[in-house]
């Protein structure tokens, strides 16, 4: 079954939230718990915590994926960045480039569609002035 973004970023919520309440449970019947049973607790939560994080990536390239030509764009003003920062003799421009470069992939982990747009836009402009 193929998921949609929203219904990735839904998933990834509630596994989120479940990890939450096994950790929440976990810590409040510490005393309670045989060693054994905390650890398995652990384990578990920290199962469900990878699930959200593994929807969260699903939600993410299912956006991208979306997105006309996103990918082509990104491609475009990371390598005009790499051949920026070779041939840049100026310090300040090396900073903008790079700068520009690390909003792009903040933006691209933050998995918001506009942001990485506008961000690689950032950076071909920055690449490229």
């Amino acid at each position: 079954m193929a998921l949609t973004a929203d219904q990735a970023v839904q998933l990834a919520v509630e596994f989120h939230d479940l990890s939450t309440s096994v950790a929440n449970a976990r810590f409040n019947n510490w005393n309670s718990l045989a060693p054994a049973d905390r650890s398995e607790l652990e384990d578990i939560q920290w199962t469900l915590m990878n699930y959200s994080s593994d929807f969260a990536t699903i939600s993410m390239t299912a956006t991208l994926a979306s997105l006309p030509n996103v990918l082509q764009n990104i491609k475009n003003a990371t390598q005009q960045a790499n051949n920026a920062l070779q041939t840049i003799a100026i310090f300040t421009k090396i900073i903008t480039v790079a700068s520009a470069a690390a909003v792009l992939g903040a933006a691209i982990a933050s998995d918001n569609p506009n942001a990485i747009m506008q961000s690689a836009a950032s950076l071909l402009t920055a690449a490229t002035t």
